[in-house]
């Protein structure tokens, strides 16, 4: 602050502080004459102003320079700074012209203060305010109320942030999910999950791997990355300048209610998408599969044996050879090679089982894969049976399923694009009576090079079962060949060799696929192989919803999803003449176990009934083929722990299952059997 002028009247003070009266010009900065003593000389009010104005300037850059040696003075905390009346009396006692401050008179001798005096007289000042403040804190912070309060509030804050982030991660996943397979079963999620199933998210094309930490997590946590940003930016300003607002009072009220909604919201759309509400109703209900099951009663073999060709269809709706629906049938080399073929109108998914391995497992042993407890975990409990992972040897080994039965008649050969390890396949297949299980490991041991991330082209891999099931055919032995188709599974790869890609790769595809199995199935036809072979092809379940060509079911409600037909075209050189018109994949099993010419008791395997048995033979006895949808779709969404108990349950003899015993009786006693 620069030095003022001494008012004309007031009193001088002596060197002993007495007052003494004033007889010369009060004007006591050195170098500026007194105007009284020289009127000629007297400066103008300009002269005087920019004299003075270079003083202040000078004072000001000695108190930076003063601050700057100690940034702890340059703010003066909140609670001891002026307020903005006393500020507001300061300026205009300074301002005033002929006042006197408190800064400009030292109290002890009278002398004049100087710029550099008074900068350190505010400078000690404040230095002496700061320790003031410092102990008030130290203070503050020894006090065990404010110490509480502020471990709740970070306490608040980790907890706000962390179900922030995961109620994002779950809302992004849920349309992830959607996007790519559609509304699909609790039970699908876990078994696909990395660590619980080997299933179809965690060991498949690594771009699928990719898409969902993209999208489902890497944008989520941008997003509220730039939430952070901009409430700490923008609110925690009107927070500290405006203390007084709604904003500033319920910020943190409005943060944890943020939170909470978007958990609310994620935790509800990821529930929607995988039917978790109807997975825990199926924990708790009486229903059980163990009321419908029943391991297959051969009543007597075949006299001539025949072979067997097994074709899956990855992802194939019945809908795709439909022009009314897909504008064209993009089937239509299959269809003209089936034309003569029979077909199950109605064939629909296992109700909540709708993957690979709920597809196959369905069709082959009348029953979905679950794990010995009912649930779906990544670790077995000691004599809990099976988890589905991999430290088991066995897959359901007590189940009596299609390679079991076949096995004791003749040769069972199995080949596929994927890996055999890819959903546990080929544990199942091994367990259940597969000699031969071939995978893309062995093709790119082989050499093959037309591989994508799930495998073998269907291209390739039908060009060497042509070879295959030749050789298999000309040794004079009943066989059973079966394969899986890859080019349609999602997410689609282009292989480059399909030539029309009207309507996307999705359409591309699937009409390349129908020519090649097409002509495999020529190629049988030609080779005479289907003149003792029962062939059946086959979708494992129906198309996700991420390709092109299943935009029609977008439109479609949970249930609707689910009752659409299936591909399924089926030969045999007897005649085929089925009995019923509609109903699940469970009901295969038994079905492919009578075109071989084995006769079954009530035409039953698993939970399954074949369609060449009536409806009004078993409308009396407890099987599936009366019971609506919705009781259909209980029953498979049931724990059933006690059928699956004794499914799992290796016989004392570990290195082969008992298949022939009554699981029906294993499973009533399954409390008194298992540790």
């Amino acid at each position: 602050m620069s030095p003022s002028l001494r008012h004309p009247i007031l009193p001088t003070p002596g060197e002993n502080g007495e007052i003494l009266p004033r007889t010369e010009s009060t004007n006591q900065f050195d170098g500026i004459p007194d105007p009284s003593e020289n009127p000629d000389s007297e400066p103008t009010l300009d002269e005087t102003l920019d004299e003075v104005g270079t003083e202040t300037q000078a004072a000001g850059s000695h108190a930076e320079e003063t601050n700057s040696e100690n940034p702890r003075r340059r703010r003066k905390p909140a609670h001891l700074a002026p307020s903005d009346d006393e500020s507001a009396a300061a300026a205009a006692a300074e301002s005033a012209p002929g006042t006197t401050t408190a800064g400009d008179i030292t109290a002890d001798n009278g002398s004049v203060d100087t710029p550099e005096s008074s900068s350190t007289s505010k400078a000690t000042g404040e230095e002496s305010a700061n320790k003031q403040d410092t102990s008030a804190i130290e203070a503050g912070s020894n006090d065990p109320v404010r110490s509480k309060r502020r471990f709740r509030l970070r306490v608040g804050k980790i907890f706000g942030w962390f179900f922030a982030i995961l109620g994002a991660i779950l809302f992004a996943s849920s349309l992830w999910v959607q996007n790519t397979f559609g509304f699909i079963s609790f039970h699908q999620l876990l078994a696909n999950l990395p660590t619980a199933g080997g299933g179809e998210g965690g060991n498949g094309d690594p771009e699928m791997i990719r898409s969902y930490f993209i999208e489902a997590v890497g944008i989520p946590l941008l997003i509220l990355f730039a939430l952070g940003i901009f409430y700490r930016l923008i609110l925690r300003k009107i927070v500290h300048h405006r203390p007084r607002t709604w904003m500033a009072r319920s910020h943190a009220l409005v943060s944890t209610a943020v939170s909470a909604a978007l958990f609310a919201a994620g935790a509800s759309s990821m529930s929607t998408t995988v039917s978790f509400p109807l997975y825990v109703r199926g924990l708790f209900t009486d229903e059980t599969l163990a009321n419908y099951y029943q391991s297959p009663e051969i009543l007597s073999s075949p006299k001539e044996k025949k072979n067997l060709v097994l074709i899956y269809l990855e992802s194939m709706d019945d809908a795709f050879s439909q022009e009314d629906i897909m504008g064209e049938n993009l089937l239509r080399d299959l269809d003209a090679a089936t034309d003569d073929w029979a077909s199950v109108p109605d064939l629909t998914d296992n109700p909540y089982y709708a993957y690979t391995m709920g597809g196959i497992v369905d069709s082959q042993c009348g029953t979905p894969p679950k794990p010995a407890d009912g649930m779906i975990t990544t670790e077995a409990e000691p004599g809990a049976g099976n988890s589905i992972s991999e430290g088991e040897e066995k897959f359901m080994p007590s189940a009596t399923c299609l390679g079991d039965v076949l096995k004791e008649d003749g040769y069972n050969y199995y080949m596929g694009g994927a890996a055999a390890w890819f959903a546990y396949k080929g544990k199942f297949l091994e367990t259940h009576g597969f000699d031969t299980v071939i995978g893309r490991d062995d093709w790119v041991a082989d050499g093959e090079t037309e591989l994508s991330g799930w495998g073998l082209s269907d291209r390739r891999l039908f060009t060497i079962a042509k070879e295959r099931v030749k050789k298999l055919h000309d040794a004079d032995e009943p066989f059973t060949f079966s394969t899986i188709t890859l080019d349609n599974h999602a997410p689609l790869y282009d292989f480059g060799y399909c030539p029309d890609t009207s309507g996307g790769i999705a359409n591309s595809t699937l009409r390349c696929q129908s020519e090649i199995v097409a002509d495999f199935i020529d190629y049988m036809k030609d080779e005479g192989i289907l003149d003792d072979t029962v062939v059946v092809v086959m979708a494992d379940h129906s198309m996700f919803m991420s390709s092109d060509s299943s935009e029609y079911k977008r439109k479609m409600s949970f249930t609707e999803l689910y009752q659409v037909p299936l591909y399924n075209r089926i030969w045999s050189p007897d005649g085929v003449e089925f009995a019923r018109e509609s109903g699940i994949n469970a009901n295969m099993y038994p079905t492919i176990l009578e075109l071989l010419g084995y006769e079954l008791k009530d035409g039953r395997a698993g939970v399954g009934v074949s369609f060449q048995t009536p409806a009004s033979v078993v409308a009396n006895e407890k099987t599936i083929v009366p019971l609506s949808y919705e009781e259909t779709m209980l029953a498979f969404n049931s724990r059933s722990a006690d059928l699956y108990q004794a499914l799992w349950k290796m016989p004392d003899d570990k290195s082969e299952p008992d298949k022939g015993q009554d699981l029906k009786a294993q499973a009533d006693n399954a409390d008194e059997d298992t540790p």
